[in-house]
């Protein structure tokens, strides 16, 4: 009963450690946000039809926005942009963390599933237990390493009314 208890525990933490986290931001219409990036920033923009450019800013007017794509320098109107995001490239700790505690706790679960039988402390196989939660977080690990490595987010400056 108590490792039933631990489990789901231990489940509900990993939950509520990892919900995301809410950023305080200017109105996402604010132009004037666009106009105070400094050079350099990576941006991604959204064009109002479909298109999706990828480039750091070089400048930014009250009208456009002057970006180095490839090398070479890209201007868009403000009215032809429907959203402007800056590129962030994502951590793949969080992955790495979670694919970790998920792997461990998988481990874990199968430990107890083999030991289930157990009557007497004697009985119990710790090195079994051991050996598949650390095999499970590592498997975990780097199934999140995997899946979270070298992508990138957006967070949102400017969207078009």
């Amino acid at each position: 009963m108590k490792i039933k208890f631990l489990i789901v525990f231990l489940i509900a933490s990993l939950f509520l450690t990892t919900a995301p986290l809410s950023f305080a931001q200017t109105s996402p219409n604010d132009w004037s946000a666009v106009q105070n990036l400094a050079a350099g920033t990576d941006l991604i923009v959204k064009t109002v039809n479909g298109q999706t450019v990828h480039g750091s800013i070089l400048q930014a007017t009250a009208n456009e926005v002057e970006l180095s794509v490839k090398g070479k320098s890209v201007s868009l109107s403000k009215n032809k942009i429907a959203a402007l995001y800056s590129a962030v490239a994502k951590s793949g700790k969080r992955s790495k963390n979670i694919g970790l505690i998920t792997g461990a706790l998988v481990g874990a679960g199968a430990a107890g599933f083999i030991n289930k039988d157990a009557v007497y402390e004697a009985d119990y196989n710790y090195s079994a237990a051991v050996l598949l939660t650390a095999a499970g977080g590592a498997v975990g690990f780097f199934v999140g390493r995997l899946f979270g490595k070298g992508k990138k987010k957006g967070v949102l400056i400017y969207k078009a009314k």
